[in-house]
């Protein structure tokens, strides 16, 4: 062993001795655990009241089984009633926790069966179990350390009653986040046993290669050991109910190298738990390169004479005999204006939702790469009832205290009849009903997140810079139609903030920056108001 790994492994053991923590690796596997179930989408047989007790009242977080706070779920009476929750992927699960109501009617839930699928219709199951005892006030269904494949976990009544729940937790291996930042990465976390103290681990190579025997992470290229982190706690997100989200910034990074994270709890005796699942990011230096302007005509003086007159004063074929150059006659607009792969200078790919190259007469594709600035692009489509609607409007949300810009926090989405007429039909829960229920520019990156757009999973909002990147200055809407096609003339958030001192309310005010594709300028808007998102990430 070389000196450098030695001097390692000396200073983690001096680390961990200065903050008297005794790490045994793999003791305490009961840390590693997180709720995958927690706010995914559930659906239940039959709703017993037409605008209360929903199937998602049962994966949010609230496990004290009251009906007064509406934290119960609630069938008809019927025979084999059920109810189910959508992982939204297949999962490993380790465990099962349910949460029985506690104000009344224990005993309705004495006669039930629990099931994991990987299909919707469970024709086929990977485990299946019935249970005659009153969850009182909760069952525990305990499946391994290998666990149990599957999406979709069921309870289903094997009599005819009414079926009622308070909460349901499956839960599965320790799953971190990571997002790339200029010489930093963001790591965050969710976990489901309340762990003390969190170790991270980062390096320039894979720790597969270390088969869980974590200690020898210094045997890894740039192998380095954060001890006790000072982890960052949210308080206001809906996911903060059970107060188990983390994240931590990694900082002195170099840029355009690829790092491998993992993340190590620890309880209050100091033993150390399983090694999360690790993650893999580039740190980068942001956009690097700002695409041309898409002007393909010059400005003359108009010619008022009698035959040319009321015509403008723009040459569109720029011809114009004008002495100093303009934005026509120089950068990728004049030297590559094939429009073959984009408008003049513009240069982009169409992607599909695996991630493939597409060809540019493909008619579906899911993002675009602008293969000049590296970056990836969200692409939106004109269905209401979708995702990524290029008419859904949000409002700007960031909880973390260094971007946030002085408006930690707005969270504001008033409920309507219409909305829970959407809950009962079974819609998915990130539906809008327009005039009703604005959603956040950050729950709209999560759920994009989680779902993996293109395969990939560190989607964030672009910076103004980003954003502007993509603006053609020669049409409106300012933007490639052909590769963003119906893109609204309208207001797209930006991630950069903007905190001022407001003298007439004497506080802090948030107008974050976004640009107008109608013209392509640059302006600031209330954090409340409402403004489209395309969100973006840094290509391979």
């Amino acid at each position: 062993m070389n000196l450098i790994v030695i001097n390692k492994n000396l200073s983690r053991i001096l680390l961990l001795t200065a903050s008297l923590i005794t790490t045994t690796v793999h003791a305490n596997s009961n840390l590693t655990y997180s709720n995958l179930a927690y706010g995914e989408y559930a659906t239940q047989s039959s709703n017993g009241y037409p605008f209360a007790y929903f199937a998602k009242n049962a994966v949010n977080g609230n496990t004290a089984g009251s009906w007064k706070t509406n934290g119960i779920t609630h069938t008809k009476k019927e025979k084999g009633a059920w109810w189910m929750v959508d992982l939204g992927s297949q999962q490993v699960i380790n465990q099962i926790n349910i949460f029985n109501r506690t104000a009344c009617c224990m005993e309705r839930i004495n006669n039930y069966r629990v099931s994991i699928s990987s299909k919707r219709n469970f024709n086929e199951h990977t485990y299946q179990q019935d249970f005659h005892t009153v969850p009182h006030p909760k069952k525990t269904i305990k499946l391994g350390e290998k666990g149990k494949i599957g999406r979709y976990v069921k309870i289903q009544l094997l009599n005819k009653n009414f079926l009622s729940l308070s909460e349901v937790q499956v839960l599965g291996p320790f799953k971190p986040k990571a997002v790339a930042g200029n010489r930093q990465i963001k790591v965050s976390w969710n976990t489901f046993s309340p762990a003390k103290s969190y170790n991270i681990y980062y390096a320039q190579q894979s720790f597969k290669s270390l088969d869980g025997h974590i200690v020898n992470y210094s045997t890894l290229k740039d192998g380095t050991f954060i001890p006790n982190a000072k982890v960052q706690k949210c308080s206001n997100s809906p996911k903060c109910k059970n107060g188990n989200n983390y994240d931590y910034t990694i900082k002195g990074l170099s840029n355009n190298v690829q790092y491998y994270v993992v993340v190590t709890p620890v309880d209050s005796q100091g033993v150390e738990g399983h090694v999360s699942k690790q993650v893999k990011v580039t740190p980068r230096a942001g956009l690097g390169v700002l695409n041309d302007t898409g002007i393909t005509f010059g400005g003359y003086e108009p010619d008022l004479t009698k035959k040319n007159r009321g015509k403008k004063g723009n040459d569109i074929g720029c011809t114009s005999n004008i002495k100093s150059k303009q934005d026509c006659h120089q950068g990728r607009d004049a030297t590559h204006n094939n429009d073959s792969d984009g408008h003049a200078g513009f240069s982009f790919t169409k992607i599909s939702n695996t991630g493939a190259p597409l060809a540019a007469t493909a008619t579906n594709w899911s993002c675009v790469k602008d293969e000049v600035t590296g970056l990836v692009w969200e692409r939106k489509i004109p269905k209401v009832f979708d995702l990524h609607n290029e008419w859904d409007l949000y409002y700007w949300h960031n909880t973390d205290e260094e971007n946030y810009g002085g408006k930690a926090n707005t969270m504001f989405c008033h409920e309507s009849s219409a909305k829970k007429v959407l809950d009962i039909f079974g819609l998915p829960g990130f539906l809008e009903v327009k005039g009703v229920c604005k959603k956040s520019t950050q729950s709209f990156v999560n759920k994009i997140n989680k779902i993996g757009l293109c395969g990939k999973k560190d989607w964030r909002l672009p910076t103004i810079e980003e954003l502007r990147s993509i603006v053609d200055y020669s049409s409106s809407p300012s933007i490639d139609q052909t590769y963003f096609p119906r893109t609204p003339a309208s207001f797209f958030w930006s991630s950069s903030p903007d905190v001022g001192q407001s003298p007439s309310l004497g506080k802090f005010t948030s107008n974050p920056w976004g640009i107008s594709f109608s013209d392509g300028h640059g302006m600031r808007r209330d954090a409340n108001k409402g403004g489209k998102i395309r969100l973006v990430r840094f290509g391979e």
